[in-house]
């Protein structure tokens, strides 16, 4: 870990951030079926935020056809 004191405070923090985000990539990675979950999610929040509540509706029901 001796190369990690010879950076900067700004380059610590930078690599600390980084390594934060690949930790959530990689756990995100080993359970896909979640990450799937979660994503859908956040599509279908983000659809009825902009008021798109068809597209909406056909992400969590295939099958609707207004």
């Amino acid at each position: 870990m001796g190369f990690i004191h010879r950076g900067t405070s700004k380059q610590i923090s930078k690599v600390k951030t980084l390594l934060g985000l690949a930790l959530s990539r990689l756990t995100a990675a080993r359970r896909p079926r979640l990450a799937r979950r979660s994503i859908s999610r956040s599509d279908v929040g983000q659809l009825l935020g902009l008021s798109h509540l068809d597209r909406a509706l056909h992400r969590v029901w295939p099958g609707y056809h207004p």
